[in-house]
């Protein structure tokens, strides 16, 4: 599932942004006030392929090994671990940001890879779109608080 934001700020200062964010704090939508996981920062072990980087939730967390790197373009992860509470039907397999520039702007494409054991998949996969769609627009908040007149 992808999100795109398109920011005024050279890629490599959005790169910088992504890699460890120490405070992610926005508008709580109706999904992140009902239950859905709350993001609050990541943090980044190393850089280039095999880092580490660890997202923290309100409750729990998703960790995730860098598979590729090539700043500031590419930075894939692999999920390899995550205990955030209230889905014991999903897995997060990976996720995703693809950085390029367009028309003088910095685009990204947040994209997150899920599992999904719920049936029937046409019936469920809309919401959990919703779901994944809801936690990037809250993050992409963040990231544009944070970029905002950085040039």
């Amino acid at each position: 599932m992808q999100n795109l934001l398109a920011v005024n700020a050279p890629p490599e200062v959005v790169w910088n942004q992504l890699q460890s964010v120490d405070q992610i704090s926005g508008h709580k939508g109706l999904l992140m006030t009902i239950g859905l996981p709350v993001p609050v920062r990541c943090t980044m072990d190393g850089d280039g392929v095999g880092a580490r980087r660890t997202c923290y939730f309100e409750s729990g967390h998703i960790e995730e090994r860098v598979t590729d790197w090539n700043p500031p373009n590419l930075m894939r992860f692999e999920i390899t671990d995550f205990d955030v509470p209230g889905r014991p039907w999903l897995s997060f397999k990976d996720a995703s940001y693809e950085l390029r520039q367009e028309n003088g702007q910095t685009v990204i494409v947040r994209t997150t890879t899920i599992i999904s054991r719920l049936s029937p998949a046409f019936y469920w996969r809309p919401l959990e779109k919703l779901g994944v769609e809801t936690e990037h627009e809250y993050l992409f908040e963040e990231l544009k608080r944070r970029l905002n007149g950085v040039k």
